[in-house]
């Protein structure tokens, strides 16, 4: 029989086993019966012999130690059957180990590329945070050249660092749904649960 991997050649082991084990089980009740009905076989056949005067059948006898004898070999094996289990699954150790480690490495193979995506995407995102941070700091700039006529008219100049669309501290008031920046509980649902928040979710919805 081919095996698709250890763990497939485990369970065919343990199947066989534990069908030797059913019948072994069966079979064990019903030499309880064959037991039953052969000790009454010799009982009647010693009956019969007092009262004929003749000698007790000694094939009845030997067909009932017979049965013991069998009833003891299947219960041994049933006691030690466990045992005898565990040392085939223990000639598979080796093999476990290997394709157990394959598996693992295989894994961190995957873990590496993946973690070569997330830098290049974090990269840029952080250039897009930086391009932000730009286009606030080129539009204070630009609110300046206003001082001058703001004191004239006595108007209060505009602050753009106090009215930032974007904060490091999000705040529903001024922005609601999907939040451009990258949040600690966003990081948490993806790392630990392995899905999108529900305001991500729903901006998938709204961009397909």
């Amino acid at each position: 029989m081919e095996f698709k991997n250890v763990n497939h050649k485990a369970e065919i082991l343990i199947a066989k086993y534990e069908g030797k084990r059913e019948e072994l089980q069966e079979r064990l009740t019903a030499l309880d019966g064959e037991i039953r009905y052969m000790q009454s076989q010799v009982e009647d056949d010693f009956q019969r012999a007092i009262m004929e005067g003749t000698k007790p059948n000694e094939r009845l006898k030997t067909d009932l130690n017979n049965l013991h004898h069998e009833k003891e070999q299947v219960t041994n094996m049933l006691a030690n059957f466990d045992n005898l289990l565990q040392n085939a699954l223990e000639s598979m150790r080796e093999e476990v180990l290997a394709e157990r480690q394959q598996v693992r490495d295989d894994i961190r193979n995957q873990e590496e590329e993946l973690a070569d995506q997330l830098k290049q995407a974090k990269l840029v995102y952080l250039q897009l945070v930086i391009k932000y941070h730009d286009v606030v700091r080129d539009g204070q700039v630009k609110l300046y050249d206003f001082r001058e006529i703001e004191q004239r008219l006595g108007l209060k100049p505009i602050d753009l660092r106090d009215y930032r669309l974007l904060s490091r501290k999000h705040n529903d008031y001024y922005y609601k749904g999907f939040y451009p920046l990258i949040e600690d509980n966003e990081v948490d649902k993806a790392y630990y649960d392995g899905e999108l928040t529900y305001l991500a979710e729903q901006y998938v919805k709204a961009s397909n």
